[in-house]
């Protein structure tokens, strides 16, 4: 009989005090590369940059809508100066996040499973909870 370990990682940070913060530690940990919007980005190398074989089952989900133009619609009802309305500059995590998982799954490692998965007509503030189902019901179906 073969156990199964799951580990569900949702990024926060529990000391930042304002959204900004913690954008500026996500741009940090979690871009590959420089983005000139965030100065603090491109530290992702440095995140298991060590590591030469790895044996895992990976699970990445994002909303559909989670497109610069998606952010926008999100936020047009917010008023101005909202901690959760979107900033001038143009951000596409669908993109960013489909990249990334090129990135990862051009290392060739053999026992490493990546899958991603867009989720239809989901917003940042709405698809956490849909990720989290769907990575349960891949991680632990049979």
């Amino acid at each position: 009989m073969s156990q199964t370990c799951g580990v569900i990682v949702g990024v926060g940070y529990p000391g930042a005090t304002a959204i900004g913060d913690t954008v500026d530690l996500r741009a940090r940990d979690l871009t590959p590369t420089n983005a000139s919007p965030f100065a603090t980005s491109g530290g992702g190398d440095a995140f298991a940059a060590s590591e030469t074989q790895l044996a895992a089952d990976v699970f990445f989900g994002i909303g559909e809508l989670e497109t610069d133009e998606g952010r926008r619609q999100e936020g047009r009802n917010l008023p101005d100066g909202h901690a959760a309305k979107p900033p001038p500059i143009h951000l596409d995590m669908v993109d960013d996040l489909r990249r990334f998982v090129a990135q990862v799954g051009s290392r060739h490692q053999p026992k490493l499973s990546v899958q991603s998965i867009e989720i239809a007509d989901e917003f940042h503030a709405t698809v956490p909870g849909i990720v989290l189902n769907r990575a349960l019901r891949n991680f632990f179906s049979s």
